[in-house]
């Protein structure tokens, strides 16, 4: 009897598991194959992204290594390299002519990189215009106060020290380089190399401005 009531149950089991098959049956498959596509799809664009990330960097390389940088730039296509790539390679650019005393050129590849797009290239964005500001004096103001004022840039600090030593030896505004440094000190997230320096140039600032 018990033998007789398990094998209607397993019926009943296997009938409404047919019953939900039918019914989710193609949706199931669909779902499976979609979850695989999505994964396979996933796996092909992070390693195209791998790969495309490592030929770049090859190819950073290999342009920073020939006899011929930075003049070799002329021949990378905007397109053939991210954008923080090529501020990568226009900082090297920058450097090396500033190296060979020439400003000129250097302040021209540092405001190549100062208007990048792309969020990947906006510390370098941020870096190029400090090296503007400090190779052109007569934009030192207008460059650097809207980074001071940006609560969310990384170089703010970098910019509040400069402004005040820009205040304190070019236009001998004391009270403003005091106010630059003080700034600084009471900022969230700064490195204590930066607290140190604007400490330092407080005192000095005091001095100057108490003669």
């Amino acid at each position: 009897m018990s033998d007789a009531f398990l094998e209607v149950q397993e019926q009943i089991r296997q009938e409404r598991l047919a019953q939900l098959w039918q019914r989710w049956g193609n949706a199931l498959i669909t779902f499976v194959l979609a979850v695989v596509l999505i994964t396979a799809g996933f796996s092909i664009y992070n390693h195209f992204d791998r790969q495309t990330r490592l030929d770049q960097t090859n190819q950073l390389y290999a342009l920073m290594n020939d006899a011929s940088f930075p003049d070799n730039l002329a021949d990378v296509a905007e397109d053939a390299m991210s954008p923080a790539m090529h501020a990568l390679l226009k900082l090297r650019a920058a450097k090396a002519a500033l190296d060979d005393g020439m400003d000129d050129v250097a302040i021209a590849y540092y405001r190549d990189v100062s208007v990048l797009d792309g969020e990947a290239a906006a510390p370098y964005r941020g870096l190029a215009k400090i090296m503007v500001a400090r190779l052109a004096p007569e934009e030192t103001a207008a460059i650097l106060q809207p980074i001071a004022q940006d609560a969310d840039n990384m170089w703010r600090g970098h910019a509040l020290l400069d402004l005040a030593a820009y205040e304190a030896s070019t236009l001998k505004n004391y009270d403003a380089a005091l106010g630059y440094v003080q700034t600084l000190q009471t900022l969230p997230n700064i490195s204590p190399s930066l607290v140190n320096k604007a400490q330092a140039l407080e005192h000095v600032y005091t001095q100057l401005k108490d003669q």
